[in-house]
């Protein structure tokens, strides 16, 4: 751990960065599907897909994985799944359709339980 006790940036963080920065502006946040093109007004299977311009919080973690697949198994797709738990809802759609502010808290808590796991994982 540096010496100012800062953590260094992990895969994990840059994961929900990177998700949570695609959302920020409220009019490039949905409530669903995944993705979608505002101009085109069409829906679309993923995040990754080069027309899409508006994503959901799943659409945008999408978005930030490089792997599809393995997008509920990601290590920050768990995250935010606990975050949606402590906020009251069972699934992360549920906390994203509950709004853009609950979306980006949701983000918030991830990155909060991931910094105190970090922080665990340190003092060890």
């Amino acid at each position: 751990m540096p010496l100012d006790g800062t953590l260094p940036q992990d895969e994990t963080l840059v994961i929900l960065n990177v998700a949570q920065e695609r959302i920020r502006d409220p009019e490039d946040w949905i409530k669903s599907p995944r993705a979608r093109n505002k101009s085109e007004r069409i829906s679309l299977g993923g995040g990754h897909d080069p027309r899409a311009d508006q994503w959901c919080a799943i659409g945008a973690l999408d978005y930030a994985l490089d792997d599809y697949v393995s997008i509920y198994e990601n290590p920050a797709a768990l995250l935010l799944k606990r975050a949606a738990h402590d906020l009251g809802f069972q699934f992360v759609a549920q906390a994203n359709w509950d709004g853009y502010d609950t979306c980006h808290a949701m983000f918030d808590r991830a990155r909060e339980l991931h910094m105190a796991e970090a922080k665990e994982t340190v003092n060890a």
